[in-house]
């Protein structure tokens, strides 16, 4: 009877911290150096254009997201930029975590049909939007706790009257 040897080697991962500005000097530059796990440590500052997309279970956090003078002083502002501020595509599960971030100044919005236009004689149909401060795609499901949104907003058209 011949004896079958089956050889495992197991890797031990051990999550890294990045600091941003310090190791990774935007936000989404600490994202894309990320792997699941990963802690990423904001230190207080302005952060400006927002559209920071999270597509893994990664921890984004201030350096201390219990203090409410630290979160209000980390802010991804998007000021000047019509952009949603994060957004937590599928791949961000339960393991996604945003704490002690202020996101502030952020939208999104479609322009308004008209009727009557060559392309398009009955108007636009109506569509979904989403944006303003945070979006949670479909099948995201992460935790987000002692966060600031203020100001964000989102405007959607007003679709023509659509085809008959």
């Amino acid at each position: 009877m011949e004896s079958e040897f089956l050889s495992v080697e197991l890797i031990e991962y051990n999550p890294t911290t990045i600091n941003v500005p310090h190791d990774a000097t935007t936000i989404q530059q600490a994202l894309e150096m990320a792997n699941d796990g990963d802690v990423i440590s904001i230190s207080s500052g302005l952060y400006n254009g927002g559209s920071i997309i999270i597509d893994k279970e990664v921890t984004l956090t201030s350096t201390n997201p219990d203090s409410a003078d630290v979160v209000a002083a980390t802010i991804i502002d998007s000021t000047g930029y019509a952009n949603r501020g994060i957004y937590f595509t599928t791949n961000a599960g339960s393991g996604a975590k945003l704490d002690g971030l202020t996101i502030a100044n952020c939208s999104f919005g479609i322009v308004t049909a008209d009727d009557g236009d060559e392309d398009h004689p009955d108007g636009y149909n109506g569509g979904s939007v989403s944006g303003g401060g945070i979006v949670c795609g479909t099948g995201s499901s992460p935790t987000i706790q002692n966060c600031v949104i203020r100001d964000c907003h989102i405007s959607g058209g007003d679709a023509g009257s659509g085809a008959d």
